[in-house]
């Protein structure tokens, strides 16, 4: 049986000769094999990188949807605040008026 041989052609030699150096086939499949192993392994790092990106990326995004809450938040307590003290104020202002108009319905 006939061995197969890669000839990979280097460079010239002193006497203008051309060098060739006869690679076993077999070293052709195990290179092969080497370079789907590491294009498959390379894919699987970019595709673990990206799903790495899209979770830190979601992970920003809801960040800031939490301080715009609490923004929002403290915001409502402000306004909150600020109706409970008009509402007290108008009780007393109404309490007043009910004060006066009795005091006006009461003859002396």
């Amino acid at each position: 049986m006939r061995k197969r041989f890669y000839i990979m052609l280097v460079a010239r030699n002193a006497e203008g000769e051309l060098l060739k150096i006869p690679v076993p086939m077999h070293y052709l499949y195990v290179f092969v094999a080497g370079a789907l192993i590491g294009m498959l392994t390379i894919t699987g790092m970019l595709g673990s990188y990206t799903r790495m990106v899209v979770k830190t990326q979601r992970f920003n995004q809801l960040r800031d949807e939490q301080k715009a809450l609490k923004s929002q938040y403290s915001q409502l307590e402000q306004i909150a605040q600020e109706n409970e003290l008009q509402a007290q104020s108008l009780s007393s202002l109404a309490g007043e008026v009910l004060l006066c108009t009795a005091s006006s319905l009461i003859p002396l």
